[in-house]
Parts: C-alpha cells; sequence; structure tokens
C-alpha cells in the first residue's frame, strides 16, 4: 500500500532551488505525495508564493490534479487597517483562484492585530468581490494546549470559522503536537462538530454535499402547485436557481489533515531553545530523537484511524528525507 502525505515546500526565495531540487523530487514521488503547501511566514512574501505556484504549474503539467494549497498569515501581511489589510487578502485570493490553489487562512504569531483569521473569514462572507470567487479554502485547529479553558476557546473558535466560511471551508488543518490522548480528544470534538454542522463525509452518498440531485430544486413549488409548475414563474425560478448555485462555492465535505514533524537532534535542540508559537511538545518528545519518533508514530497511527492525511512540515530535499519520512509513516500502512 503506498503511503500518502502532505509536503510542505521551503524554496527559500530561491527558485533554482524549487526547479532543481524540489520538483524532481514531486515528479518521483508523486505516487506517495497527495499534495503540497506553501507556508507563509514573513511580510512582503505573497509574489514569491505566487511565482512559486506558478512553477510548479509550469515544471508539473501532467499533474494537472496536484493539490496546492498556500499558506496566507493574517499577522504577517497586516498592513495599517483591518480594510487595507483585507483588500491585501483579497487580491491575493483573485490571483490565487486562477493558478487552482487552495489558501490555509491562519492569524500567524506574533502581537495580535485588529484582523485575524475568523475576522476575515467574517468579512468573506459578506464580500462583493468574494461572492463569485471560487477558491476553497481551510483552516487551522489546534486540539493541544495545555489550558482547558484555552482549549474550550479554540474550540469556539473552530465553530466559528466553519460557521462563518459560508461553506467555503474544504479542509481543516491540524497543528502540530506531542499529546496524543489531547489529539483524539480533539479529533472527537473535530468530527462531532462536522457532522453537526453538516460538514462530513457520510452525508449524501454518490454526491458531493451542497449539491442537488437532477430536478430536486424543482420538486417543492411543484408539490405547492399540485404538481403542475407554472409555465410562467417556472423559468424565471430556475434560473435564479442556477445563477445562485454557479456564484456560491459548493460544499463538499471536510478534508482533516494533521501535522507530522520529522525529529532531528538539530530540531529538537532549536525547539528547546525557542519554541514554536502554539507548538506543545512535551519533556519526553524533547528528550532524544528516538523518544520523538516513537510519539510521533502514535500520532501518526491516530491519524490513520480516523483518516486524517499526513501534512509533512519538515524540509525533505533528497531520498534520504523520504526515506525518513516513509519510516515515520509506515504505521499508517498497517
Amino acid at each position: 500500500m503506498a503511503l500518502l502525505w502532505r509536503q510542505e515546500l521551503f524554496a527559500g526565495g530561491k527558485p533554482q532551488h524549487l526547479k532543481e531540487c524540489l520538483v524532481p523530487l514531486l515528479l518521483a514521488h508523486r505516487t506517495e505525495v497527495a499534495g503540497v503547501n506553501l507556508p507563509n511566514k514573513t511580510k512582503g512574501e505573497l509574489p514569491e508564493l505566487l511565482q512559486h505556484v506558478r512553477q510548479l504549474r509550469t515544471a508539473l503539467p501532467q499533474a494537472t490534479d496536484l493539490d496546492i494549497c498556500v499558506h496566507y498569515s493574517v499577522n504577517a501581511n497586516y498592513n495599517h487597517t483591518p480594510e487595507a489589510s483585507f483588500t491585501i487578502l483579497t487580491n491575493f485570493c483573485l490571483e490565487l483562484a486562477e493558478l487552482r490553489c487552495s489558501l490555509l487562512l491562519v492569524s500567524g504569531g506574533g502581537p495580535r492585530k485588529r484582523l485575524n483569521s475568523l475576522a476575515a473569514l467574517e468579512r468573506i462572507e459578506s464580500s462583493p468581490a468574494w461572492s463569485r470567487l471560487q477558491l476553497p479554502l481551510a483552516v487551522a485547529y489546534n486540539p493541544y494546549f495545555p489550558d482547558a479553558a484555552r482549549r474550550q476557546e479554540e474550540e469556539g473558535r473552530l465553530r466559528a470559522k466553519l460557521v462563518n466560511g459560508g461553506g467555503r471551508i474544504q479542509a481543516v488543518y491540524l497543528q502540530a503536537g506531542s499529546d496524543v490522548p489531547r489529539l483524539q480528544q480533539g479529533l472527537k470534538v473535530l468530527q462531532d462538530l462536522l457532522e453537526e454542522l453538516g460538514m462530513s463525509g457520510g452525508q449524501q452518498e454518490g454526491q458531493q454535499d451542497g449539491q442537488q440531485q437532477p430536478g430536486a430544486g424543482d420538486a417543492p413549488a411543484q408539490q405547492r402547485s399540485g404538481g403542475q409548475p407554472s409555465p410562467a414563474a417556472r423559468p424565471a425560478k430556475r434560473q435564479r436557481q442556477q445563477s445562485q448555485q454557479q456564484q456560491a462555492p459548493q460544499r463538499q465535505p471536510v478534508r482533516v489533515y494533521g501535522s507530522v514533524l520529522v525529529p532531528s537532534k538539530k530540531q529538537l535542540a532549536a525547539m528547546k531553545f525557542r519554541p514554536w508559537g502554539g507548538v506543545f511538545l512535551s519533556d519526553e518528545y524533547l528528550s532524544s530523537v528516538e523518544a520523538a519518533d516513537a510519539i510521533t508514530r502514535r500520532l501518526v497511527g491516530v491519524y490513520a484511524d480516523q483518516g486524517v492525511l499526513p501534512l509533512v512540515e519538515t524540509a525533505v530535499e533528497g531520498e534520504a528525507d523520504v526515506t525518513r519520512v516513509r519510516q515515520l509513516l509506515q504505521v499508517a500502512s498497517t
């Protein structure tokens, strides 16, 4: 059984590195890499992200179905006011939609601004520019907060994101962490929420959520009129329904992706010295590569049981790195 995972790509402002190193790796392992993610960490790199997407589409013409998800940090791209910052987001997404991508919207690290990912989703729902924009969105969820009140707050934010997404949300990305019981609890919260909101995969077998069967939209009106459609009103109503369906994003079952860090001595030392914001790793995890590997395999085992596709957040730049990832994810195929 072929192992599947998503892979974050780190071009680091080096187009040649993307072309000469990362693209050949993707070609060699296209049956294993189900999609790629391009992170957004700093201000001013949006043009570079668009350039990388165009390079990937040009260099991989045969991989037309390769899912490219571009990250967008609201904090990193904040510009003076919420209104100006939302305009930057909208303009970026207009270009991104033409490149057949999806967008992971995150608040990002650093001091809190007056616009975050949830506030941006609320603006998206009422934005005329977004009413015609066909761009799948993804949101982040962190189940690992040590404090129970903070976890409850995060669950409330997740609910608000899914509700305010207006049917645009097609994926949820889980933050990295090391606490297996909290991951299991968080996945239960997430799955219950998706089912409650009608966004899980088991709703309508054989069709995408939010899509009607042929003719289904006409049934209620025909029943009200005794089964006879009104000759004058019916074409106009059907045209309005078709127009609304074309403009509104078609809701699909929400996919869940889970972060995977590939442990190394260098990474563990860096995490001890300067932990990533919002990434909670236990002392046991940080104690050695062997301990971190064991915990990672348990996390991946939970992913496999729950149908969560791994997202490898550690750079993969050669065959040795691919082999290392395979070893960590092997449990997912058993």
